[in-house]
């Protein structure tokens, strides 16, 4: 566990908001890759939001896993509310992190605009 630990503490952290469906992995892959190819890194931690409980959020992200073969990734049920996101956000506000939402959604994006978090939409409404 301790390893675990030290690979996420190293990792680029990305939020990932999913509403319904799955995720474009493609857009998704392509954005880990770009931001850790930025940063010289190649571990990253996926925190997912989601309606979906833990275990079954992993069919929406199953494409992401399965394609992956450059990167070390974890992935982490992060809850589904609201609160459970800005109690993350600020769990993360000292290392690099990105939020990506599958689609644009008023409660979200609300809440990471006041935040004055910039966020990438996959999806058009």
């Amino acid at each position: 566990m301790k390893v675990l630990k030290t690979l996420e503490n190293n990792a680029f952290h990305l939020v990932l908001i999913l509403n319904e469906g799955k995720v474009p992995s493609a857009k998704v892959i392509g954005e880990i890759q770009r931001k850790l190819t930025s940063q010289q890194l190649w571990n990253a931690t996926i925190y997912i939001i989601s309606n979906v409980s833990t275990p079954f959020y992993f069919e929406s992200v199953r494409d992401l896993i399965l394609n992956n073969v450059r990167y070390s990734l974890v992935f982490r049920y992060a809850g589904k509310s609201q609160e459970d996101l800005v109690k993350l956000l600020n769990q993360l506000k000292d290392k690099p992190f990105e939020v990506i939402l599958e689609k644009e959604t008023p409660t979200y994006a609300n809440i990471l605009n006041e935040m004055g978090i910039d966020y990438i939409v996959l999806k058009e409404v």
